[in-house]
């Protein structure tokens, strides 16, 4: 009983999540944290819905732009 009311939560906190990643009130990262799923499982869902993704060429560049800069003969 316990396992279907923790996996019917989880349901729920997975519809609302998508919701408001459609509706433009969620990031993918905000999505994934409130629906308490990995980044990954969250795209897969988002996938399996054919949920078109939102990300635009300002999200690429802010994302480049924090990435860890490598010095050179670091491996």
């Amino acid at each position: 009983m316990r396992k279907l009311l923790a996996k019917g939560i989880a349901d729920i906190k997975l519809e609302i999540a998508i919701e408001r990643y459609t509706d433009d009130k969620a990031s993918l990262e905000q999505g994934s944290d409130l629906a308490g799923v990995s980044l990954w499982r969250f795209l897969d869902e988002l996938r399996e819905r054919n949920v078109r993704l939102k990300y635009t060429l300002q999200d690429a560049e802010a994302e480049v732009e924090n990435l860890p800069l490598k010095k050179r003969g670091d491996s």
